[in-house]
């Protein structure tokens, strides 16, 4: 978005006072428009003559040396001076957008490989019974079972060890991995039953 700059003396500006209030709207209205359409400073003869009394208020922005008249309608005087111009605006819309394609790229090569595919409905399952980290528990079970398993092998290891405990646990996903250290035998068994082990 280009934003169209008023200084911050233009309240007191002699030049503002000149013109007249009225006048000063149409200024900033046009101003905006300018902008928005990038036209450098040009104010079409239709955006003036589509405003209540605009080529009243325009001819006052002339005498008044903020607008000088242009073949197309109107145009501000010394716009370069004090606003960028459409070039420059362009300019900076494509840099803005390569710096967010490298930041996407960037982004996508820092996804750390180990990082498990979730199906939504297990990511979903797994958060309401607090597990925060599937990959966790994937390296657990690989640590302590020698066994390689999936998201979703990992999450009905959770279900299973948690379903277990006599009172819920405080931290779900603490109690899980510990569970896996202290009982690594019956996880073990309980893969194996399930067949929850993926071949890598």
């Amino acid at each position: 978005m280009a934003w169209f700059k008023v200084d911050d003396q233009l309240h007191s500006h002699p030049k503002a006072g000149r013109a007249g209030l009225a006048a000063m709207g149409l200024w900033a209205l046009a101003g905006s428009h300018c902008m928005s359409y990038l036209t450098d400073g040009v104010v079409e003869r239709w955006f003036v003559e589509s405003k209540p009394n605009g080529v009243k208020l325009a001819a006052a922005l002339v005498k008044a040396g903020l607008w000088d008249e242009h073949e197309d309608g109107w145009v501000f005087h010394d716009w370069d001076e004090f606003q960028p111009t459409s070039e420059k605006v362009l300019e900076d819309r494509a840099d803005a957008r390569e710096r967010m394609r490298k930041v996407r790229a960037n982004k996508k090569a820092n996804v750390q490989p180990n990082e498990p595919e979730v199906s939504p409905m297990t990511d979903l399952l797994a958060r309401q019974a607090g597990i925060t980290s599937l990959q966790a528990i994937i390296d657990a079970a690989e640590k302590h079972t020698n066994r390689k398993i999936d998201a979703s092998g990992a999450y009905r290891v959770a279900k299973q060890l948690l379903g277990k405990a006599k009172v819920f646990p405080q931290s779900p996903q603490r109690y899980v991995t510990g569970s896996i250290s202290r009982s690594s035998l019956e996880v073990q068994q309980f893969i194996d039953e399930q067949c929850l082990a993926v071949t890598p």
